[in-house]
C-alpha cells in the first residue's frame, strides 16, 4: 500500500490524463472509421461529442476507484477526491439523463402520431445487443475470478435474468462475486427504461389533451413527482424543456452571454463541487444552465472527429469500461505487483492504458454488435423540433416514410442531368436511372432516425 493517499491536485491530474488518452484513441479510431465522426446530421453532431464527454465523465470516476471499489482492496486516493471522482459521475450520468430528454420528449413534444411498437422495437434493437455482449463478458471475467470453469455454467444461466434486466432488478452473486463490481453502471439503464416507458403519457397529454409543449410538459412532471419523486429523473425534464427554447443561436450578439453562461456553469461547479453535491437543487440549476447554454450554442468543438467519435462509442464505452479496468488492474495485481503500493505515475500509467482497452473494446462492440443491430441510419431535414412550431418538422421520426415526389424531366438545359439524353432507347434509361436515384436520395433525406 501506498505510504500516502493521492490527494485531490494528483487525482484530478491523472483524470485530466485520462481524458487526453480518451481523446487520443478516438481520434485513431476516427481515421479508421472517419464515417463515425460525421453520423448525426450537422445539428445535432455536438449531442454525439457531449455524449462521449458524459461517459468519458463516468469512466473518469470509475478509473481512480477501481483499486478499492472494483478489486475491493485498500484505497488508493483520499477521502476528499473519493467524493470529487464520485461528483465527475454523477455529472456525466445527469447529463445523459439530460441528452434523453432532449432526443425522445422532445421530438414527441413535436410529433403529430408516434408508432409507438416501432419506437420501442428501436430501442431494444439499440440497446439490448450490446447489452447482452457486456453481460457475457462480465459472467466470463467471473467464471475466470473465481476459477470455476463449467461449473460456473448452472449458476451464471440461473442469474441472466437478473442480469439481463437492466438494472431493474439488482445484480446477482455468482459463486460468490458480486456482478456489481463489473456492470454496477446498469442502474441507469433502468431509469432510462422507465422514462421510455411514461413517454405515451406525455404525447397522450400533448396530442389528446390539446395541450402546447410547456404547458403538457408540465403537467406531465407534475402527474410523475408523486410517483417517482423529485430524483434524478428530473434530468429528463430539463433536456426535454431544452427543446422549448428559441432558436437564436445564430444571433451573434447571443453567443457572447450563452458561452460565459456555460463557462460560468462548469466553473461554478468545479469551484463549489462538495457543497453542489449535496444540494438538489443547486446541483439541478447548474446541470440546467450548462444543458440549455449549450443547446442553444451547439458548440462545433464537441463535432469535432474525435469527440464525436467518442459519443459514438459511448454507450458500448459506458457498459465495458468497468469490466477492463477490473481485467486490466487485476491481472497486474495478480500476477506482476501490488497495485497498492503504486506511484501516482504508475497508477496514471496503468489507468491510461485501461482507458485506452476500454476504448478498443467498446469500438470493436460497436463496429460488431450495435451498428450491425441498428439498421440504416438515416439523417432527418430537421432533427430538432421545437413543441412551439405550428408546423411538426419530424413527424416521420418514428412513422413510416413518406413517399417523395417524382423528380422532374431532365431538360437540356438542367446541369445536372447534360449527361442524360432525353430522347432515344439509352437515353430513357439512363434518364431513369438518374430519377430513380434521385428519387431514392429525396427519400432518405426526409426520413427521421430513431
Amino acid at each position: 500500500m501506498t505510504d500516502t493517499l493521492f490527494p485531490l491536485t494528483t487525482v484530478a491530474a491523472m483524470a485530466a490524463c485520462f481524458l487526453l488518452v480518451a481523446l487520443a484513441s478516438t481520434g485513431l479510431v476516427a481515421r479508421w472509421r472517419p464515417a463515425w465522426a460525421s453520423g448525426s446530421p450537422p445539428p445535432t453532431a455536438w449531442i454525439d461529442g457531449l455524449r462521449g464527454l458524459a461517459a468519458t465523465l463516468v469512466l473518469m470516476n470509475h478509473v481512480p476507484l477501481v483499486v478499492a471499489n472494483h478489486l475491493e482492496l485498500a484505497p488508493t486516493i483520499d477521502p476528499e477526491a473519493t467524493r470529487w471522482v464520485n461528483y465527475l459521475g454523477v455529472v456525466g450520468v445527469q447529463l445523459f439523463f439530460c441528452i434523453t430528454g432532449f432526443l425522445f420528449a422532445g421530438k414527441i413534444l413535436g410529433s403529430r402520431n408516434v408508432d409507438w411498437t416501432d419506437f420501442f422495437v428501436r430501442r431494444i434493437r439499440r440497446l439490448v445487443p450490446a447489452y447482452a455482449l457486456a453481460v457475457c463478458v462480465v459472467l466470463a471475467v467471473g467464471a475466470v475470478v473465481v476459477d470455476a470453469g463449467l461449473d460456473h455454467l448452472p449458476a451464471a444461466l440461473a442469474a441472466l435474468p437478473h442480469m439481463m434486466s437492466f438494472g431493474i432488478f439488482l445484480l446477482p452473486e455468482v459463486q460468490g462475486f458480486d456482478m456489481g463490481r463489473l456492470l454496477g453502471v446498469n442502474w441507469t439503464l433502468a431509469i432510462e427504461w422507465r422514462f421510455y416507458a411514461v413517454l405515451p403519457l406525455l404525447f397522450a397529454l400533448r396530442r389528446f389533451g390539446h395541450m402546447n409543449g410547456p404547458l403538457s410538459l408540465l403537467v406531465f412532471t407534475l402527474l410523475l413527482v408523486p410517483v417517482l419523486g423529485a430524483g434524478i429523473w428530473l434530468y429528463f425534464i430539463v433536456g426535454a424543456a431544452a427543446t422549448l427554447l428559441p432558436k437564436v443561436a445564430s444571433a451573434r450578439a447571443l453567443r457572447g452571454p450563452l458561452a460565459l453562461l456555460a463557462m460560468g456553469a462548469v466553473i461554478s461547479m468545479a469551484s463549489n463541487w462538495d457543497d453542489l453535491a449535496s444540494q438538489k437543487v443547486g446541483q439541478g440549476l447548474h446541470v440546467a444552465a450548462l444543458f440549455f447554454s449549450l443547446c442553444l450554442l451547439r458548440p462545433r468543438w464537441l463535432a469535432t472527429r474525435a469527440v464525436a467519435v467518442l459519443g459514438t462509442i459511448s454507450y458500448s464505452l459506458y457498459l465495458l469500461h468497468m469490466t477492463v479496468l477490473f481485467v486490466v488492474f487485476g491481472l497486474c495485481h495478480r500476477f506482476l505487483f501490488d497495485v497498492t503500493a503504486l506511484s501516482a505515475a504508475g497508477f496514471t500509467l496503468m489507468g491510461c492504458l485501461g482507458v485506452a482497452l476500454s476504448v478498443l473494446l467498446a469500438t470493436l462492440s460497436y463496429q460488431f454488435v450495435e451498428h450491425r443491430f441498428m439498421g440504416e441510419k438515416r439523417p432527418s431535414e430537421d432533427p430538432l423540433p421545437t413543441a412551439f412550431s405550428p408546423v411538426v418538422t419530424c413527424d416521420n421520426l418514428m412513422q413510416d416514410p413518406p413517399t417523395a415526389s417524382p423528380a422532374r424531366p431532365a431538360t437540356p438545359g438542367d446541369r445536372r442531368h447534360r449527361h442524360v439524353r432525353p430522347t432515344g432507347g439509352v437515353g430513357r434509361k439512363k434518364a431513369s436511372a438518374s430519377r430513380s436515384r434521385l428519387a431514392n436520395r429525396a427519400r432518405k433525406t426526409v426520413q427521421g432516425s430513431v
